[in-house]
This record gives structure tokens, sequence and C-alpha cells, in this order.
């Protein structure tokens, strides 16, 4: 069983990396450091008993065994541990913590699905290639233009990747041949900066004094042919796999098109055990606050329900939208989803199970994506406004962007998504502590921020259960310290607007 004691922090530290540990619970009136005033909360419910809440975790593989979540890990106390029978009859056999729609198996690799955009041109492709919007229904209009876009992304990602596959492959030769000049003239004997510098000053030869410079510069920067051909994979592995429409990398026979085949997946929610995502955000919810030098979550009196959706590369709508009707339907009154889709094949099933959530009263919390884009012009998705209408049909749904811990031009974080509509609130999500399997170590993403709010929801429902979702999104929104201060607007351009 991993500890999760170890950390990156040295004990001489600077005290600011010191205060970096938890700056995200303090108070901008009291601290001068624009968190979320957690401990000020605390004090004012010391008097106060919560309940219990259950929180959803939309998210990647858990391990439910580590020390900082163990006790906080939901038990569906209506299933018999392993006995291969669906005891509570909600569809799902032996979901004893959660479900993992991923299918995964311990000891096997995690799937390697499709690119966003490579999907939706795969859903389309027969409807819509070669055609010409005159061509096509007004009633698919819409799935037209995103497959025209959809479309235009992949074969520029392609192009790039080819660019890309053909430039480290002539880098590997380039490197066999330095190596096979330069090992000749030493005699396989240890190579050096200085020793080449030497040579240098007596070789004439044009030709060898070119391998003695390209040496030197892999010396420089630690590169060996490994880290060609290591290149080389990830490219040929992106083309064969995440940009290829023919590809599925899918674990499970389910139709992926059909709502109703619900019939997959499993109950391993620690999955292979190869990544840990769902572990850095519920490290900041739920981890045990009793543990000292540690990262502390926001409370102790929760219960984490782990639903596996999102392998490499992004998630299916499919997957998103019963994950969504599993948490609500056992329990779970806040859930966390940091993710974002930019390309959702089924929109409407996504909407539906948003609506469905709101229908039972639960608040649903996302991230609003790590691209400095504005989503009032480039919306994606997860959402609560419609792609096509851009209307909002649901009250239960916040969106999330990142905030740093200094009130001035950096405040918001210089890769979060923003937008004066689609983007609900700003909460920490730059320097932050989470726990990174057995170690802790600086994190950032907005990923973190949804997972902040999550905690915010989760402590007001668990000592106020009688609010409902829409009466806690409004209290966090309105509750929320706006600063009169110029930030710099997040952009991939060098120049600050």
């Amino acid at each position: 069983m991993p500890s999760y004691n170890k950390t990156r922090l040295k004990p001489d530290s600077l005290y600011l990396e010191k205060q970096l540990l938890y700056w995200h619970f303090k108070d901008i009136e009291s601290d001068t450091i624009p968190g979320i005033s957690l401990d000020k909360a605390y004090d004012f419910l010391k008097n106060k008993t919560p309940e219990n809440i259950i929180v959803g975790i939309l998210d990647t593989e858990l391990n439910i065994d580590h020390l900082a979540i163990q006790d906080q890990i939901w038990i569906n106390d209506d299933e018999i541990i392993n006995n291969g029978i669906d005891d509570d009859k909600n569809g799902y056999i032996d979901d004893i913590h959660g479900w993992n729609f991923l299918n995964t198996i311990a000891g096997e690799n995690l799937p390697s699905i499709n690119y966003g955009f490579t999907r939706y041109v795969q859903a389309y492709e027969k409807q819509f290639l070669n055609k010409t919007i005159s061509d096509v229904h007004k009633d698919s209009i819409h799935q037209y233009k995103q497959f025209k876009k959809a479309q235009t992304s992949l074969n520029e990602s392609i192009e790039e990747s080819n660019s890309e596959l053909s430039r480290y492959r002539g880098l590997l030769n380039k490197c066999i041949s330095t190596n096979k000049t330069i090992d000749s003239i030493f005699y396989n004997k240890e190579i050096t900066q200085t020793k080449l510098d030497s040579l240098s000053n007596i070789i004439t030869d044009t030709i060898i004094k070119k391998h003695i410079d390209y040496k030197k510069l892999l010396l420089q920067y630690d590169i060996n042919e490994d880290y060609y051909h290591y290149k080389i994979n990830e490219f040929s592995t992106e083309l064969a796999q995440q940009l290829n429409v023919k590809y599925n990398g899918r674990l499970s026979k389910d139709d992926v098109n059909d709502i109703t085949d619900t019939k997959y997946g499993n109950n391993n929610v620690k999955g292979v055990g190869q990544i840990n995502h769902a572990l850095r955000v519920s490290s900041l919810i739920a981890a045990n606050r009793n543990n000292l030098d540690s990262v502390h979550g926001i409370l102790n009196n929760i219960k984490i329900m782990p639903v596996n959706i999102m392998s490499y590369y992004g998630v299916y709508d499919k997957d998103i939208a019963l994950a969504i009707r599993y948490a609500v339907d056992n329990g779970a009154k806040v859930i966390n989803m940091s993710f974002s889709i930019s390309y959702p094949v089924h929109e409407q099933w996504l909407e539906e199970a948003i609506i469905y959530a709101m229908e039972n009263d639960v608040l649903l919390v996302t991230s609003s994506g790590n691209f400095r884009e504005n989503l009032d012009f480039q919306l994606d998705y997860l959402n609560d406004s419609s792609i096509i209408t851009k209307k909002e049909f649901a009250n239960n749904f916040i969106k999330v962007g990142a905030s740093s811990y200094r009130v001035d031009s950096t405040l918001v974080a210089n890769f979060s998504n923003y937008g004066n509509k689609e983007v609900d609130i700003f909460a920490p999500g730059n320097d932050l502590y989470t726990i990174h399997g057995n170690y802790i170590d600086k994190d950032l993403g907005t990923s973190l921020s949804s997972a902040i709010t999550t905690g915010v929801a989760a402590l007001i429902r668990s000592y106020y259960p009688n609010l409902t979702a829409f009466e806690v999104k409004q209290i966090i929104m309105e509750s929320g310290v706006s600063y009169d201060v110029m930030v710099n607007k997040p952009s991939t351009s060098d120049k600050k607007e």
C-alpha cells in the first residue's frame, strides 16, 4: 500500500513553498491570499454537525486503497462483494465502489482511443464525405459544419504528424551516422565535450567536424538513439490510432452509438494503475484532513464514488451520459467532471443526462479547460448551453476556470479557458499541491479548480442538506469575491492583453 507522506518539498524549502501547500484555504481579507476561505468557513461551522455526502468522481481510474483517501471511498451497501450477482438490481454487477466503463483489467494497458475530431469524422464520414452544404438537410447543418471543422483538424494533424515522423527519422539517421563516425575515432572510449573540443581543433575534415558539432549537441541535451526511436514510435502510434478513422481502441464490445446498450464495463475502479488524474483531483476534495504535512481535502465526511470514463486522449459521449446517470442513481449529490470535449457526437445524450441530474437535485461541476480560449465564442462540452441554440437548459451546472494566489495581472491562470457567459466562476487551480501516487507535487489545471469547487459544494450540502443543487450553485456564485484588477487574458500570443 503506497505511502503519501513522501513529498517533493525539501526541509529547506522557501517559506512561500510551504505556504503554497494550503494557499487555496486562505481568505483574502484575513490572509491577503485569494483562496476559498475554508479556514474561516470551518470556524463558522464549528458548532454544526454535518451529514455524510456522496460525491461522484467521473474521471480516470482511481487507487481507492491509497492511504489519503481509503477511508473516504463510497461503499455500495446493497451489493454483496464479488458474488457475480447484481444484488441491488441497478444494472451493474458487484459495483461495490463504483463502476469502470472503460472495462480495463488489472495487468493490461489502458485503451488508447481516437482524438475527439477523429471520432467525429468517423461518426459522420458516410453521411457527409464529399458533400457540400447545399446537399445537406437543414436539420443536419450543425453536424455538417462540425464535420468539416473536425475534418480540417484531422487533416492538419495528420500532415503535422507525418512531417514530425519524417523529421525524427532523419534525425535518427543523422545520430546513427554521427555516433558511428565518432566511435570509430575514440574506439569506444569515454566521449566528453572537452575531448570533442580538442578533436575539433586538430581535425581539418569538414564532414568529421560536422559530426563532432552534432555529437556535442547530443551530449549537451542528453539525447541518444533511444530518444529518436521513442519519438518515431510516438508519432507512428498517433497516426495509426488517434488520427486513424478506422481504428477502434475500445475494449468493450458495446455499440458506442446506442445509448441503450449498457451491459458493458466492470467493477475494477482501480483500473490498471497507469494514470493518476483522478487521484490528484480526489486528493483536493477528500484527502484525509487529519494527516500532517501533506495534502488536505476540503472535508472528511465525504464518500467518493469513482466512475471511470477517461482514458488517454479523451472520453466517449456515451460513457459520460451513462456515468452521470449511474452516479445520480446511486446517491451522489455532487458530481465532479474534470474534463471537456470539443466534438461531442451525441450531444443530445449529454444534455439529457445533465437534465436527469437536475431533475434529481444533483449538482454538476466541470472544468473550463486549459486551452486559453474564450468559451463564449469557442463553445465546448460539457455545458449547460445547447451547442445548437446556445441557450441554457439547466440550473444545476457550474463551469470553473483557474485562478492563482496573486491578486495582480496573473490572477487568472495563463492556461485557463474563460468567458463572461460560459465560465461561471474561477477557483484556485495554479500552484496547488496534489497527490501523485506515493508523493505530492505542485500541480495546475482547471481540473483542480473544478475539484476545489466540488469540494466547496459538498461542504455546503453536507452541513445544509436541505439546500437544493440550484441554491448551492447560487450560493457559490454569489459568495465569490470580485476583484477590481486588470488581468492578463490567457492567450497563446506572446503579447499580453
